[in-house]
């Protein structure tokens, strides 16, 4: 479906075709990007998933750094309309064999019956007179206490976090290009950057999911709100030479949080039944502060003249992410001598 819509932009001619076809990719790219990917991941892998989702996500960082300059280039030399079509036809190749061809189900029915195996085995054992270990992990396996996500408060303390981290995270990359020309850089130049950031921001993925299975929520989300409130600050002081340096850091490591902190904090926090609805969620709230980032750029920019106002605000809102993060995201407690999350 989604290739198909592409086709239709090459097709369009007038303003409402634009804005339905716009709505139709965005709603078909619910189909084929975060939503069923972190599902998918979350019950395929029970260890270092933090790296998978970093590596699936990477892609997109990788689309980005390539395609955008392919199109660009199409666009120069044969125009628009072939260059969606271009698009169109390179997202038929790729996505379609690989939906119908490699992603399978087949691991969570594997699971399943391992799963029905252990509880088989299990019921031939007396809890009540087991050993300590047994017993443990029996209780391990009872019924989650956690009340439905939509009951616990902790999810909408969430829901505005990454709402707000939303639109105080796109902030950095959305107005890359247009900042740093409007500080006198040439286009070339801020091209440069903005692939730079791409760059990095596909490796970071995979470096932020690592970390994420080598520490702990807390520790790891923590560490990419910070680089964000570095990168935003960074966009601020662009003018300076040091500030490059300041805002790779920060989409190296802050970039990647918008789509690889959230499956891993739904599933550290939240019921294992809850996770798909929970994570659709938290997806949504953080594009709707995506979606508010360019108006509320624009707005600022046509009042001031200038993005610099933006980059402001947007670091004392990140700040407050962080904040409400140290709050909220479970510590680690001592277990007979080691830290667990």
């Amino acid at each position: 479906m989604t290739p198909a819509i592409y086709f239709g932009f090459s097709a369009a001619s007038e303003m409402w075709q634009f804005y339905m076809i716009a709505l139709l990719i965005g709603a078909s790219h619910c189909f084929i990007s975060l939503v069923p990917l972190s599902i998918l991941l979350n019950s395929w892998f029970s260890k270092n998933i933090g790296l998978a989702l970093g590596i699936t996500y990477m892609g997109s960082g990788i689309g980005g750094m390539i395609l955008n300059p392919v199109a660009n280039l199409i666009i120069e030399n044969y125009g628009w309309r072939t260059a969606f079509t271009f698009l169109g036809i390179t997202m038929f190749i790729v996505i379609v064999p690989i939906c119908f061809f490699i992603l399978r189900d087949s691991a969570q029915a594997d699971r399943g019956e391992s799963a029905n195996s252990f509880d088989a085995e299990a019921s031939d054992i007396d809890f009540t007179t087991a050993e300590p270990e047994y017993a443990a992990n029996n209780r391990e396996s009872s019924a989650d206490s956690r009340p439905p996500f939509l009951r616990d408060k902790r999810f909408w303390v969430l829901a505005l976090i990454f709402a707000l981290n939303g639109i105080a995270g796109f902030t950095m990359i959305n107005f890359i290009v247009p900042h740093f020309c409007d500080l006198g850089f040439s286009s070339y130049y801020a091209a440069n950057i903005m692939s730079m950031s791409m760059g990095l921001l596909a490796v970071g993925k995979v470096v932020l999911g690592a970390i994420y299975d080598r520490t702990n929520i807390r520790f790891a989300t923590l560490l990419a709100i910070f680089a964000s409130i570095i990168g935003l600050a960074a966009m601020y002081f662009a003018q300076f030479p040091w500030a490059i340096a300041a805002l790779a850091f920060g989409t190296f490591l802050s970039s990647p949080a918008g789509t690889v902190s959230q499956p891993l904090i739904t599933r550290k926090m939240f019921r294992a039944d809850d996770f798909a609805k929970a994570n659709s969620l938290f997806i949504c709230f953080n594009n709707a502060g995506v979606a508010l980032c360019p108006f509320f750029g624009s707005v600022v920019f046509d009042s001031t003249g200038s993005y610099r106002i933006a980059f402001a605000i947007m670091t004392v809102v990140m700040a407050v992410v962080y904040v409400l993060f140290h709050f909220i995201l479970p510590k680690e407690q001592r277990t007979n001598g080691e830290l667990v999350a």
